[in-house]
């Protein structure tokens, strides 16, 4: 372990930031993988590794495996083969937070979320571990209109993680029968205003709705929590319009500066459902809360 490290050396932070590069010469220049493989080897008088273990650590080592700074520097190279992984250090610039992994494949459908077609015509397709995605590994920021990308995770069965800011939206409607998962920063720390919130773009009639605009269609499984929801300047019907869901779980949420013609938060018709700490303060609106029990034929 101590020679391996010894060989690959130290990461210049200070190399004008181009630290993709220096990742790539350390790999590329500095790892004699045969040398490695050799003094792993075991037998009866040098037993450093098993040898499943050293075949394990050959095999990742010969793995191809890219360094860029950026997901445009990612898009831009040419030489990326069939099954290279590649590591970006951010999506628009080093450590601003959207990192991500991407598998190189041949064929496939680019969305400009997940999946990129690069300039040799191959695709990167981002590696999405646990079922989750930051929103900002996708490209999301706190000063752009974020009503896309959210649903471009939901749309790819994934929960939608959103850090800690103000992130704007136009009005988001999820009309999805199940894996309906948005979750972000703890709203209840530092006086609930260091958490993830999100703040209407402009007068709209919500923030976010879960659910169809008909009265016949449900929505199932759906997961919102730690949410701070906030109109800022602007006026909404709704922050937050729930609307025949089931089997659900709402929990951690704040409303916070909330200026609603109607309420806050609204919900009408939900069964077997979990609704769990949730605040509401400075709120401008004739009601905090408007729970309706029956829509239609439902209960």
């Amino acid at each position: 372990g101590k020679d391996l490290q010894d060989t690959i050396g130290n990461i210049d932070v200070n190399n004008n930031g181009n630290i993709a590069e220096q990742l790539n010469n350390l790999k590329n220049d500095k790892i004699n993988i045969t040398e490695i493989e050799d003094s792993l080897i075991s037998d009866s008088a040098n037993k450093v590794l098993s040898a499943k273990q050293g075949k394990i650590l050959n095999d990742t080592l010969k793995k191809k495996v890219y360094y860029f700074n950026t997901v445009a520097d990612m898009k831009a190279a040419t030489s990326l083969k069939e099954n290279d992984m590649v590591i970006t250090l951010g999506y628009y610039e080093p450590n601003d937070g959207g990192a991500g992994e991407y598998k190189i494949i041949d064929s496939a459908t680019s969305d400009n979320y997940t999946v990129f077609q690069i300039e040799n015509g191959k695709y990167a397709n981002l590696v999405i571990k646990d079922n989750i995605i930051n929103i900002k590994t996708i490209g999301g920021k706190t000063d752009i209109d974020i009503h896309d990308y959210i649903l471009a995770i939901i749309n790819k069965n994934c929960e939608c993680f959103i850090p800690q800011g103000v992130w704007k939206t136009s009005p988001i409607q999820i009309s999805k029968y199940n894996s309906i998962r948005i979750s972000g920063y703890s709203v209840f720390a530092n006086n609930n205003s260091n958490g993830t919130i999100l703040q209407a773009i402009s007068d709209q009639d919500y923030i976010l709705k879960i659910g169809y605009d008909n009265t016949t269609s449900v929505c199932a499984d759906v997961s919102i929590k730690n949410i701070q929801f906030s109109t800022g300047a602007y006026t909404c019907t709704n922050a937050l319009f729930i609307y025949r869901v089931g089997y659900s779980n709402f929990s951690e949420l704040c409303f916070r500066k909330c200026k609603c013609t109607n309420s806050a938060l609204k919900i009408v018709e939900m069964w077997e459902s979990r609704i769990g700490r949730i605040l509401f303060r400075q709120i401008d609106s004739p009601y905090a809360l408007i729970f309706g029990t029956k829509v239609g034929d439902g209960n």
